[in-house]
């Protein structure tokens, strides 16, 4: 990792990160990038399970590669005697210890909250699971797939007559661990005031229910299930129950366009583009409930107009006339798109496995202030001699030994 300059708000913050896969190493990845120091630890030879190639390039995971900059990676086995010990020395001198194991694992490596919390008053340990920490469930296993499938995400995704269906990405895991991230720091917040640390108790389902709340709180206000939103494949229009108008997809001339002109002013500056400015005092589409009552006809008068434009011209035409749209972008268009460039999203760094490569960095930044240069995920190792040497005061053959036994 290369020293920089960079002086971020988290500078002087110390994380012992035991997460693996995604949940926990994206809170490490904002962590991180506020300038956190994170020191990943990892079972000896093998690693995080994110570093399997996978579809990734070389001999290193891609998803890995993805969420894991911004550290420095220990090979630790804190099963074992001298590892935990070590692990309680490293405690002494941080600041957060973030995991994502199942509840009471970390009990049963002797590192639960209150013998951390001895060795360190100060410490914050943030604790990432599927169900919570003390639930009926907290013991099942929890893969993204699993939690949008049990709270209902997948249900809302699904087609119509078919199955639910899985949601693409890793929402449940970015979401526990944004929210993981915004509970670290408050919990360090509170510390300056109280000088003690805290238990920060995250579940994915929590997270997940939360971006669904408005459709669980309509159950839970009226007991009758919101209007389903099943998508029928290919003609862009919802099912069921009429939904509002100027709300999904639609075909362009080269491809899928996103419009959503519900509100009243959106509809007024949707009609006046697409020469239509009449419409908005027709007593049928006076009202958004109107509109969606006539719904079929507004969506065969603005598929017209898009027909006869490539979803850039609409995107240009609708988007600068402030109608919320958008194209409905591949993922190779998105990749390739200038506003990442332009956003500085998008930065290139020597990977030691792979030369150049681009990386997506930062997520956080603040107005006025350089961001912190983007470093490559560590090998895997990389920097026992200097947290073991420099930190813990471990000599050469100290550290021999401890490789000899499989503690490191």
């Amino acid at each position: 990792m290369p020293e920089t300059d960079y002086s971020g708000p988290l500078e002087g913050i110390r994380v012992l990160d035991l997460t693996r896969v995604l949940s926990g190493p994206y809170c490490a990845l904002l962590l991180g990038e506020l300038g956190a120091e994170v020191i990943k630890i990892e079972k000896p030879g093998r690693g995080d399970h994110a570093r399997r190639p996978r579809g990734g390039p070389g001999d290193t995971g891609l998803r890995f590669l993805a969420w894991n900059m911004y550290r420095k990676s220990l090979t630790l086995d804190i099963w074992q005697p001298e590892g935990n010990a070590i692990f309680k020395k490293l405690v002494e001198q941080s600041d957060v210890v973030l995991e994502n194991f199942r509840p009471n694992v970390m009990g049963k490596a002797g590192l639960d909250f209150e013998t951390l919390r001895s060795i360190n008053e100060g410490i914050v340990l943030a604790s990432i699971t599927g169900f919570g920490q003390n639930t009926s469930l907290s013991q099942r296993t929890a893969h993204a797939s699993v939690i949008t499938a049990f709270t209902g995400v997948q249900h809302m995704n699904r087609f119509e007559g078919g199955p639910p269906t899985p949601t693409p990405g890793a929402s449940p895991d970015i979401a526990a661990g944004t929210h993981a991230a915004i509970g670290i720091m408050a919990a360090l917040l509170g510390r300056q005031t109280t000088g003690k640390g805290r238990h920060v108790d995250i579940s994915m389902v929590d997270c997940m229910v939360g971006q669904v709340a408005f459709d669980v709180m309509y159950v839970l206000m009226t007991g009758i299930a919101p209007r389903e939103r099943e998508l029928r494949a290919g003609d862009g229009h919802s099912t069921g129950e009429a939904g509002p108008a100027f709300h999904e997809c639609y075909e362009a001339k080269d491809g899928w366009f996103y419009l959503q002109a519900d509100l009243p002013a959106h509809w007024q500056r949707l009609a006046n583009e697409i020469g239509e400015p009449h419409l908005v005092d027709d007593p049928r589409f006076a009202t958004e409930g109107a509109r969606s009552d006539h719904k079929d006809e507004l969506d065969a008068i603005f598929s017209k107009w898009l027909k006869q434009h490539t979803k850039e011209e609409a995107f240009r035409i609708l988007g600068d006339a402030g109608v919320p749209c958008s194209p409905a972008y591949s993922t190779i268009e998105v990749a390739n798109h200038p506003y990442l460039r332009e956003r500085n999203v998008l930065h290139e760094i020597d990977d030691p496995r792979l030369g150049k490569m681009t990386v997506l960095t930062p997520r956080l930044r603040f107005v006025g202030e350089e961001q912190r240069p983007p470093t490559y995920a560590p090998l895997l190792g990389e920097h026992n001699a200097e947290i073991l040497g420099d930190l813990l005061g471990y000599d050469e053959a100290g550290m021999e030994a401890l490789k000899d036994q499989g503690v490191i």
